[in-house]
């Protein structure tokens, strides 16, 4: 039997500068972990680069998070410490964000499927 979990998946599309390099990447994670663990109903957030697309329109990473309720991701919005991550990042910002915020079934790899 695979397991599947429903998450609300909030994804942030950037545009970033060259400086953004991954020291700050780094940083900007260590400081999305600061997030996680402050806010109840997120279950996870990673900034990453692309590294492969052709097609992205200019956008060159992404912030991608996890959360098993709408109240997590309401919470997170205005949270002190996601605003102190709005503040590392702001300084690399090039051009306009695109945020998609839907509903997901993620489904439990087969490695991990229950017996």
């Amino acid at each position: 039997k695979i397991m599947s979990q429903r998450f609300l998946q909030h994804v942030v599309f950037l545009k970033l500068s060259e400086e953004c390099d991954d020291d700050e990447l780094k940083a900007f994670n260590k400081q999305m972990d600061r997030i996680v663990n402050a806010i109840d109903g997120m279950v996870c957030g990673k900034i990453t680069k692309n590294e492969y697309s052709t097609r992205t329109q200019g956008f060159t990473h992404q912030n991608v998070c996890l959360f098993s309720t709408v109240e997590g991701l309401n919470i997170y919005a205005d949270h002190p410490e996601h605003v102190k991550l709005k503040g590392m990042v702001k300084k690399f910002v090039t051009g306009n964000l695109a945020v998609i915020d839907s509903w997901t079934d993620m489904i439990t790899p087969k490695i991990f499927k229950s017996k």
